[in-house]
């Protein structure tokens, strides 16, 4: 009698035990899986939250705004300088803008009388004739037309008359100063710009990567070209380098001190009219998907000075890389950035 009861006891005891083990595993098997569920939600939830602030980061409705970039000029022509952007409302930024002779100077009027007269920025490169002139002119005799800003370099005065040549048509430089002397500035602002500034129009962020400096200076000759302001118009994602007048002297201070500026470039302003400007060697470090050339046709013949126009091989360089080019034959061309 007294057996069985034992036995009776040991196996309540012992079903007590499975009971509390089976419990206390299924306690701590559920309280796991909660915190991994737990876990994976509120790591969902970061992902979401992250995309949805790169999805609206451009604004309420989460679209990209966009610039319209265009490029002017005439093939049969002499070679000039044009180019102007315009943001979805209609702004109007202009740089350079050409000769003070037609046709470029009826070209730039147009463009300003479509926009209601109205210039936001004027970005002057550098002031040799065929990027500045057409500037001198309407600056000149403004009439109805508003500029807001001018943004442009400043030039050491003394170094480029000891260093300036014939062909820089230095009369062209003495114009501007005369302009911009008599530039009303509580109307338009001047902005002189030196590398790695940054500034804003309608939107486009604009980054300087080189401007006439100390280095500038001491230059023997050309220094108005390798001091003209090279720069990037960037948009959310896409971007155009402006090269101006630069030459290969200054291709290795880009290398150096703008390196990915220079290698994300999705459009490029080619150096110097595409011609006579940067090696291919630069153009090795750049991945654009279109180039845009302001070459005439003349400078596709030889050279009345000694060396011959480099255009027509550069124009090869980029048609082996499969690279799309406009050509001033097809102008006006024009590219949209966002």
């Amino acid at each position: 009698m007294k057996d069985k009861f034992l036995k009776k006891i040991l196996l309540y005891l012992s079903f007590l035990v499975v009971l509390f083990c089976m419990a206390g595993c299924k306690d701590i098997s559920f309280a796991d899986i909660t915190t991994n569920e737990d876990t994976s939600i509120t790591e969902l939830q970061n992902v979401v939250s992250d995309d949805s602030a790169d999805d609206t980061s451009d604004g309420a409705s989460g679209d990209t705004s966009k610039w319209t970039i265009t490029q002017y000029g005439q093939a049969d022509g002499a070679q000039f300088s044009l180019y102007t952007i315009e943001d979805e409302s209609g702004n109007l930024v202009i740089i350079d803008g050409g000769r003070a002779s037609e046709p470029e100077l009826s070209i730039v009027k147009e463009i300003i009388a479509k926009h209601n007269n109205h210039v936001a920025a004027w970005i002057v490169t550098h002031m040799h004739p065929d990027h500045v002139g057409a500037f001198n002119s309407v600056m000149s005799d403004l009439g109805d037309i508003k500029v807001d800003s001018i943004y442009t370099i400043k030039v050491n005065d003394s170094r480029y008359r000891e260093t300036a040549k014939e062909s820089d048509g230095i009369e062209a430089y003495d114009e501007f100063l005369n302009v911009i002397s008599n530039v009303d500035e509580s109307k338009t602002k001047i902005h002189y710009v030196t590398e790695n500034d940054k500034f804003n129009v309608m939107g486009l962020e604009i980054y300087v990567l080189n401007s006439w400096n100390e280095d500038t200076d001491m230059l023997e000759s050309n220094l108005m070209n390798n001091g003209a302001m090279v720069f990037l118009a960037k948009g959310d994602k896409k971007s155009m380098l402006f090269l101006a007048d630069a030459e290969e002297i200054i291709e290795e201070k880009l290398y150096n001190n703008h390196p990915k500026e220079i290698e994300n470039a999705d459009f490029i302003q080619l150096a110097h009219h595409g011609n006579w400007g940067m090696t291919t060697a630069f153009y090795d470090h750049t991945s654009p998907d279109a180039v845009f050339s302001d070459a005439a046709d003349f400078m596709f013949g030889k050279s009345p000075v000694k060396r011959e126009y480099d255009a027509a091989e550069l124009i090869k360089y980029f048609e082996e890389r499969n690279i799309k080019i406009y050509m001033l034959r097809d102008a006006p061309n024009s590219i949209v950035i966002q």
